[in-house]
């Protein structure tokens, strides 16, 4: 994992502001690693820390993969928009 401290701790404060910063943000409330959701998602950990670190964007089957392992709503993950749930 190669998000920064300072980038946690902002997120934390501020509250998330893009896809990458949602997805992290999410995973570590869950107390979730990059390879569990990974593995559940059937997304690569390389990929999932590619998205974490706003490397590479999703499609829709990812954020919905995603998204169904987070336990949150599609939209707020991929746009901020609705209920986290």
């Amino acid at each position: 994992m190669n998000v920064s401290v300072s980038r946690l701790m902002r997120v934390a404060r501020d509250g998330p502001k893009d896809f990458s910063e949602r997805l992290l943000h999410r995973r570590n409330s869950l107390r979730m690693t990059q390879a569990f959701l990974a593995e559940k998602s059937n997304i690569s950990n390389s990929f999932i820390s590619e998205l974490e670190n706003g490397h590479a964007n999703p499609s829709i089957t990812v954020v919905l993969k995603i998204a169904k392992v987070l336990k949150t709503m599609p939209g707020w993950l991929a746009f901020g928009e609705g209920e986290r749930k």
